[in-house]
């Protein structure tokens, strides 16, 4: 009789001790599988952020060229700014200007 209960307890404890190493190894994986990721991602970002360090040093190079390029060399002179006049071009009679119909709109239909 006194054996049968310690069947019972030896049995119980080696089932919980199997149940025990199985969620351990199982666990165990998870883990292992989550680090990978968090690896993964990990190094995912530190690209992007080298990307983005490298696009931010792209723009501001080319901001510097886009203002060496609108900067102007000298500043402009007042001759240079509004040339003279061609004298052709002023003795010469303006256009007249276009006869516009009685009703006050431009005949724009094909005929």
């Amino acid at each position: 009789m006194d054996t049968d209960w310690l069947i019972v307890f030896v049995a119980a404890a080696f089932g919980g001790a199997i149940v025990w190493v199985a969620a351990r190894r199982h666990h165990r994986r998870q883990l292992t599988a989550l680090r990978q990721q968090l690896d993964k991602s990990e190094r995912a970002r530190e690209y992007s952020a080298h990307q983005a360090a490298q696009t931010r040093k792209d723009i501001d190079k080319l901001r510097r060229e886009i203002s060496k390029i609108r900067r102007p060399a000298a500043p402009p002179t007042k001759a240079a700014a509004k040339p003279d006049p061609d004298p052709a071009i002023l003795s010469e009679p303006p256009p007249a200007a276009p006869a516009v119909p009685p009703n006050g709109f431009a005949d724009t239909m094909p005929m």
